[in-house]
């Protein structure tokens, strides 16, 4: 009965997947939301049990304990981990939009390297754990490929940011009466 109130569940969501973050023009499913969902889930998850021995409540009742600094740690885990979750997903989806606007693209070893990461992520996991999860190795390929071409697109940014400007040759064609 379990199993087959899943199996309709997740055929619903196939059939019209729930469109629950819009980054520019992206629409992000719930589906799209899984992996990152359990990502999160999995740090908290061994600490939930000490949290219940020691201070008698769950880790998701505690105050936020996330890395986001733009989450308020008044929150609980729980909510804030779903806004942390929310802005990591905008920042990947306007980091990758910018980077196939700027011609980027992805090489041969970055596109091994999301398949093997794609692998390790599904190692471990239950062929239910990869159904409720919604997950498969192409989906996760596709998910790491977008992160990668991401995080190069967001270190040369931060590359070229970074670079010292020669004061002088940077001004030098300015008239003094822009100045």
């Amino acid at each position: 009965v379990i199993i087959l109130g899943i199996c309709i569940g997740v055929g619903v969501q196939q059939i019209k997947p729930q469109v629950v973050l819009k980054v520019n023009d992206t629409k992000l499913t719930m589906d799209d939301m899984m992996y990152p969902i359990y990502e999160r889930e999995s740090q908290y998850l061994s600490m939930d049990e000490m949290y219940q021995a020691y201070f008698g409540t769950s880790v998701w009742e505690a105050s936020y304990m996330g890395t986001d600094s733009t989450v308020d740690s008044s929150m609980t885990n729980s909510v804030g981990l779903k806004q942390e979750i929310v802005n990591a997903e905008t920042e990947y989806q306007v980091l990758y939009d910018e980077a196939v606007k700027a011609d980027y693209k992805l090489t041969d070893d970055e596109k091994k390297q999301a398949v093997k990461q794609a692998e390790d992520a599904l190692k471990g996991l239950s062929w239910l754990q990869k159904f409720q999860l919604a997950i498969s190795k192409n989906k996760l390929t596709e998910r790491f490929e977008k992160r990668i071409l991401a995080d190069r697109y967001k270190e040369d940014q931060q590359t070229e940011l970074n670079k010292k400007v020669d004061e002088k040759e940077a001004i030098k064609d300015i008239s003094k009466k822009d100045l």
